[in-house]
This record gives structure tokens, C-alpha cells and sequence, in this order.
């Protein structure tokens, strides 16, 4: 993957928190969440509580919860957050 000149900050402040659907708004605070719990394992030495911490997040919240909720938005005819195309063709 090439990141040459990919700065996070420009991406992570680009919309205020209030623009985001409550799926987002979820998701991202699960992740920060999760990020936490996961640091804080692996300064532990407790690898596996961290896998189980990721497996868990990945499968059972982002996949399972977080794809379902946001199709609800992304089927929507109007304009489309986050950059994401109506569903036309070009």
C-alpha cells in the first residue's frame, strides 16, 4: 500500500462528529474502545484477550451490526455520505 504524503489528521478532521450517521458515530466509538482494550492487553502480554478483543469487534459488531445498519443510509436515493456514490451510473 502506498501512503507517501497520506496524512491522518486531514482525513480524521475533515467532518465534525455531528455529520456522521449514528451507525458511524457508533462504530467509531466502539473502535476507539476497542483500540484501548487491545493496547492495554498487549502491554499485558496478554495476546490472546487481544485477538478475542479484534475477532470479536471485526465479526460480531462491524460485520454483523455496522454493514446491516449502514445499508439503511447507503440505499437511500438522496446524496450519499462520506463520498460514497449514489446509486446511478456514471
Amino acid at each position: 500500500m502506498n501512503l507517501d504524503g497520506f496524512k491522518v489528521d486531514e482525513i480524521a478532521h475533515r467532518a465534525p462528529p455531528e455529520d456522521f450517521s449514528l451507525p458511524d458515530r457508533w462504530i467509531r466509538g466502539r473502535l476507539n474502545q476497542v483500540i484501548r482494550e487491545v493496547h492495554r492487553s498487549l502491554e499485558e502480554y496478554k495476546f490472546n484477550e487481544a485477538s478475542h478483543t479484534l475477532y470479536h469487534f471485526i465479526w460480531h459488531e462491524f460485520c454483523d451490526w455496522y454493514l446491516e445498519l449502514t445499508k439503511l443510509y447507503l440505499y437511500k436515493e438522496e446524496i450519499r455520505r462520506d463520498g460514497t456514490l449514489p446509486n446511478k451510473r456514471l
